[in-house]
C-alpha cells in the first residue's frame, strides 16, 4: 500500500511537469516570435525615418546652396553696379568745367575772374605778371587814359600798354586844329601780335563828322562817337564839326587798342598824331 502511494506521487509530479511544459512552452514561443517580428518592424520603420531625415537634410542643403548662389549673384550684381557708379564718378571727375583755370574757353565760354582765355591753347589761364602800364580799367570813353594834347601838323605822341587776354584799352588826347592845317588824326600800334585799333573823334563845339582813310572801316565807339577801325593802324580821311559857326574843328580823339585773339599777355606801343 505504501509502495502504491509512492508511485502515485511520482506520476503526479511527472504529470504536473508535462502540463507546465505543454502550457507554457508554446505561449512563450509565440511571444518570442511576436517580439522578434515587432523588433524587425521597428527596425525597418526606424531605417525608413532615418532615410527620410537624410533626404530632408539633402533638400535643406540644396536650398542653402541655392540661397548662397542667389545671394552671391545679387552681391556680384551690386558690386558691378557699384563699379559702374565708380566709373561714372571717375568720368565726372575727368570733366573740366569751362571757364576755370586750365579748362576750355574756345567754345564761347567766359573765363572766371582773374583768368584770361588763351585762344592758341584753348584754355583759361592766369594773367600772371602781365604789366599794364596804361592802368586799368580803361575800356570806355569815361575810363579812357588821358594823354597830352596834340596839335594839327605837329609831332604827335606815344604810349605803352599791354593787353591781358581778351582785353581792350581806351586812350584820349585833345586835338587842337587851326584854319591852315590839312592833316588828319592817325594812330598806329607796334606789337608782336596783330591788334585791332580804332580812332574816334569828338568836337569841342558842334557835332562830329568823320571819313575813313583807305583800308579802314567806319565804326562807332561804345559811347556813339563816329570813327574808323583797322588792323595795327587807322587814320581819318577828314573830320569836321557841324554847327561850330566857323571855329576850328578842334576836339578830342579817342583811340582803342584791342586783342581779338586773346593771347595771354601782349605788350604794345601806340603812336598817335594829328
Amino acid at each position: 500500500m505504501g509502495r502504491l502511494r509512492g508511485l502515485n506521487w511520482t506520476w503526479g509530479l511527472l504529470g504536473a511537469g508535462a502540463i507546465w511544459v505543454l502550457g507554457c512552452g508554446p505561449g512563450d514561443a509565440l511571444d518570442s516570435g511576436g517580439s522578434e517580428s515587432e523588433s524587425e518592424g521597428d527596425s525597418e520603420a526606424m531605417a525608413t525615418t532615418m532615410a527620410a531625415d537624410d533626404d530632408d537634410d539633402d533638400d535643406d542643403d540644396d536650398d542653402d546652396d541655392d540661397m548662397v548662389d542667389e545671394s552671391g549673384d545679387d552681391d556680384d550684381d551690386d558690386d558691378d553696379d557699384d563699379d559702374d557708379d565708380d566709373d561714372d564718378d571717375d568720368d565726372d571727375d575727368d570733366v573740366c568745367p569751362p571757364g576755370q583755370e586750365g579748362c576750355p574757353c574756345d567754345l564761347g565760354a567766359t573765363c572766371d575772374a582773374g583768368l584770361t582765355c588763351n585762344i592758341d591753347a584753348g584754355i583759361c589761364e592766369g594773367v600772371g605778371a602781365c604789366e599794364q602800364p596804361e592802368g586799368e580799367p580803361n575800356e570806355t570813353e569815361e575810363q579812357a587814359v588821358m594823354l597830352d594834347a596834340i596839335n594839327c601838323g605837329a609831332p604827335g605822341g606815344s604810349v605803352d600798354g599791354a593787353l591781358a587776354g581778351v582785353d581792350l584799352d581806351m586812350f584820349a588826347a585833345p586835338a587842337v586844329d587851326d584854319f591852315v592845317c590839312f592833316s588828319e588824326p592817325s594812330v598806329s600800334v607796334t606789337s608782336e601780335a596783330e591788334l585791332s585799333v580804332c580812332l574816334y573823334f569828338d568836337c569841342d563845339m558842334g557835332d562830329p563828322n568823320v571819313g575813313c582813310a583807305m583800308g579802314a572801316m567806319e565804326a562807332d565807339s561804345p559811347g556813339g562817337l563816329p570813327g574808323c577801325c583797322g588792323t595795327d593802324s587807322v587814320a581819318l580821311s577828314d573830320h569836321s564839326c557841324s554847327g561850330n559857326f566857323g571855329s576850328p574843328d578842334s576836339g578830342t580823339i579817342f583811340f582803342r587798342v584791342a586783342q581779338p585773339e586773346g593771347k595771354t599777355c601782349v605788350p604794345y606801343t601806340v603812336d598817335y598824331a594829328f
